[in-house]
Formats: structure tokens, C-alpha cells, sequence
């Protein structure tokens, strides 16, 4: 089937068609990383074959958060849809008991602070010790029914159970997992997930809990 659209480029996490000089998807705002991705100015589906990633990774992650590096999707997955939609998740600090709700419309989420204008989708600034926080400190991604986090070459660091994230490099997250955006447990989270109703498909249907819904004042 020819799909040609020239010069536009296709979101591999949504496959929306953005225009060529955009740097970040419209739809789900994904970063548009052209290793990831092909312009559609191409004669068939045929020539979007995925590339052999580079092999191997660094010896020093962590040996109990091991880090992901997905292949690049198929034909198959790029002609699909996403069959998951994302279930419901939110981070709550453990200092304060206050929760932050990931948008379920998302598949991407910004986490930071605040800067000339700028908002993160996910603010930290709000507790306290968040000046240790980066602008852009990280990021929370939903892929094919799983959560990941990464981060985005934060000043202090992220770390998940205590492992420090390498960045630039996505660590699944899981139900429970502890959080913490930059060094010594000062800013810190829980990761909480409840699944979709409906949803038999949780990889902890036990420990899903249900994010609250802030009550508007």
C-alpha cells in the first residue's frame, strides 16, 4: 500500500503524520528521533523495514533494573494501531501523601519544572527540596502496555529502587516501584498504576490500586 505523504514525518508511538521540521509528535508529543522514524515520501510500506539496532549496551547499568532498548517496530506495528490504551497512573509523594495523575489521553509525560513560560506536563516544583530538580528532569513513556521512565540528563539524577538511571536510556516501571528525582531520597515517589476496566491483562492485577481524583476547590 503506498502511504506517501512527502516530506511528512510519522510518529512511531501514535503514527501521526507531523510535519517535517517538528521535533516533538502533536498528538502524543513523543520525541520525533529520526532513528526511530521514517519520512513517508517513500514508494510502498515495504520500505519501512526496521533497522538492526547497534548490539550491546553499558557495562555499568545496574544489575537489578536492567535497561530496555526496544527494536525498531515492524511493518506490522507500524501499519497497526497501539492495541493497549494506557491504564491509570499517578506518582505520589511520600513525604506529603499528595498524588500527581498521569493524563490517560498520553502516552508521554514531561516531568520538571516550570521555565519562561514553558510547563512540564508532570510539575515537581510544588514540594519540598524540588530546587534539586532539573527544568526538564525526566521522562515517563507508555508503550505497548508498559511504563517507562528515562532520564533527560537531569543535574542531580534520577533513581528507581535506589538505582541510579543512566540517561538518554528508558528502565520499565512497575506498580510500586520508589522514584526519586535528583540525589539523597528528597524529592520522592511511589508509582502506582490501576488497570483499565475491563482490563485482565495487568502484569499485577494484586497491587494495581486506583489513582485518586483530585477533589477542585
Amino acid at each position: 500500500m503506498n502511504t506517501s505523504l512527502a516530506g511528512t514525518q510519522i510518529c512511531l508511538q501514535c503514527h501521526h503524520p507531523n510535519p517535517p521540521e517538528a521535533q516533538r509528535c502533536s498528538r502524543c508529543h513523543a520525541e520525533l528521533d529520526r532513528t526511530l522514524l521514517q519520512t513517508t515520501d517513500l514508494p510502498s510500506q515495504a520500505a519501512l523495514a526496521p533497522t538492526d539496532s547497534p548490539a550491546g549496551s553499558p557495562a555499568s547499568l545496574p544489575a537489578n533494573l536492567p535497561a530496555s532498548s526496544p527494536a525498531a517496530p515492524s511493518a506490522q506495528d507500524r501499519a497497526d494501531p497501539d492495541p493497549h490504551l494506557p491504564s491509570f497512573a499517578c506518582l505520589t509523594h511520600t513525604g506529603t501523601g499528595e498524588y500527581l495523575n498521569l493524563d490517560p489521553h498520553g502516552f508521554v509525560w514531561r516531568l520538571g519544572k516550570p521555565h519562561q513560560g514553558a510547563s512540564p506536563d508532570i510539575d515537581i516544583s510544588q514540594f519540598p527540596r524540588a530546587e534539586i530538580v532539573s527544568r526538564a528532569h525526566a521522562l515517563i513513556r507508555y508503550d505497548r502496555g508498559q511504563y517507562y521512565i528515562e532520564d533527560t540528563n537531569s543535574s542531580n539524577g534520577t533513581f528507581v529502587n535506589h538505582a541510579a538511571l543512566i540517561p538518554g536510556r528508558r528502565y520499565p516501571l512497575k506498580d510500586g516501584d520508589y522514584v526519586v528525582f535528583g540525589k539523597g531520597d528528597l524529592v520522592s515517589f511511589r508509582f502506582r498504576i490501576r488497570a483499565a476496566s475491563g482490563d485482565s491483562s495487568s502484569a499485577n492485577p494484586a497491587r494495581a490500586v486506583e489513582c485518586p481524583t483530585r477533589q477542585e476547590t
